[in-house]
C-alpha cells in the first residue's frame, strides 16, 4: 500500500486554489428615488440594478464560459510528459494541433493523440470516442496524419527532444464548456452580501488566472451593454410618454 500510494503521489500533478471577487453594484436604491421611477418599474423597467441570483446565474453562463474558451484558445489541451506526471503546457506549448476546417465546432466524441519522438520518428497514436483508434509512424510532425474523422498534422513550435511524450487532448464544444463550467465555482461570499467569489481548484494557475480575469472582464463589458440597453429603452419609453402626454394637453386646451 506505500508503495501505490508513493506511485500515486509521483503521477499526481499537485493543485491549487485560485480564485477572485467582483462587487455587484445595485443602484435600485438611488434610481428609486427619482420622480417618475415607480411609473417605470410597473412597466417592467426595474431601473438599472439585476438582482444577484440573476448576476451569478450570467457570470457562469454557457455564453460566457464559450468566449472564455475561444479568446483563450483552450478548447485543445497540451500536456507534456515530465518523470511519472504529464504537465499541461500553457500558454505556449511544444506543438500545436492543425485540425480539418470547421473539425472543432462539429466533432462530437472526445479526441487524443499522443505523440512520441524517436530516434528517427515519431510515432503517433490517434482515439476518437470510444471505436476508432490507430497508429501512424510519421518523419516530420507536418506530414499529413489520415484518420476516418479527417486529415490532421502537428505544427512543431520548440524542437522535440528523443524520449518526449506528449498528449493532445479536445473535447466537443458543450463539453469543454460544461467541464470548465464544473470546475470554476461562483458563489456569494455572504448570503446578503454584493460580492461574489469565482474560484477554482487547478494543477495550472496561470491558466485558472487567465480565466477568471477574462470571464470577469466579459462580465463587465456584457453588464456595461445591459446598462445602456436600459437607458436607450427607459429614453425611448419616457420620450414616448412625454408625446402622448403633450399631445392630450393639446387636445384639452
Amino acid at each position: 500500500w506505500i508503495s501505490l500510494g508513493m506511485f500515486y503521489i509521483l503521477c499526481k500533478n499537485p493543485e491549487f486554489q485560485v480564485g477572485s471577487t467582483v462587487m455587484i453594484r445595485t443602484e435600485e436604491s438611488k434610481l428609486s428615488a427619482l420622480p417618475g421611477m415607480d411609473m417605470l418599474q410597473s412597466f417592467g423597467f426595474a431601473g438599472g440594478g439585476r438582482v444577484v441570483e440573476s448576476e451569478l446565474y450570467i457570470l457562469n453562463s454557457q455564453n460566457l464560459m464559450g468566449q472564455v474558451i475561444d479568446d483563450l484558445d483552450i478548447q485543445t489541451r497540451y500536456r507534456k510528459k515530465k518523470g511519472l506526471r504529464y504537465i499541461e503546457q500553457y500558454p505556449s506549448s511544444d506543438i500545436r494541433m492543425v485540425y480539418p476546417p470547421l473539425f472543432t465546432d462539429t466533432m462530437n466524441y472526445h479526441l487524443r493523440f499522443v505523440v512520441s519522438k524517436r530516434a528517427n520518428d515519431y510515432k503517433v497514436r490517434f482515439k476518437y470516442g470510444r471505436k476508432l483508434r490507430d497508429s501512424f509512424v510519421i518523419k516530420d510532425l507536418s506530414d499529413s496524419i489520415c484518420t476516418p474523422v479527417g486529415t490532421f498534422s502537428f505544427k512543431e513550435c520548440c524542437t522535440l527532444e528523443d524520449g518526449d511524450k506528449m498528449k493532445i487532448n479536445i473535447l466537443p464544444k458543450m463539453s469543454t464548456i460544461e467541464y470548465y463550467r464544473e470546475n470554476l465555482k461562483a458563489c456569494q461570499v455572504e448570503k446578503s452580501s454584493n460580492v461574489l467569489e469565482i474560484s477554482t481548484i487547478t494543477s495550472n494557475p496561470r491558466k485558472a488566472i487567465d480565466m477568471i480575469e477574462l470571464l470577469i472582464d466579459l462580465y463587465n463589458q456584457d453588464s456595461m451593454t445591459d446598462k445602456r440597453l436600459l437607458t436607450e429603452s427607459t429614453g425611448t419609453f419616457i420620450d414616448e410618454r412625454l408625446r402622448l402626454i403633450s399631445a392630450e394637453l393639446t387636445n384639452i386646451e
